[in-house]
């Protein structure tokens, strides 16, 4: 459980999440993780799992935000947006974590 830290062995249910990684040359990185969900007996709620190398915006892995924080050292953001098709608020977001 991501709440209590209590060790759920089952899973409630599970549903399909595409998540964006680095790039591979001028192809863009898309992986299928399922994200599951799991009820924990202890706080009696459904929680969602959560995985160590997402970032804080579920929608992308760590070292992509890491490469993009990377990249706005050396560009305006707008530039890193248009460069790797993203919206600005989104650059914005993973340059300030």
């Amino acid at each position: 459980c991501g709440v209590c830290g209590w060790v759920v062995r089952r899973w409630y249910d599970r549903r399909p999440r595409l998540v964006r990684d680095l790039p591979c040359g001028d192809l863009r990185v898309l992986l299928a993780v399922d994200v599951r969900r799991v009820r924990c007996p202890v706080c009696r709620g459904v929680k969602q799992e959560r995985l160590p190398w997402l970032a804080e915006t579920p929608h992308y892995t760590r070292r992509f935000a890491r490469f993009v924080g990377k990249l706005c050292r050396g560009m305006s953001l707008t530039e890193v947006a248009a460069d790797l098709r993203l919206d600005w608020h989104a650059v914005k977001a993973m340059d300030m974590a």
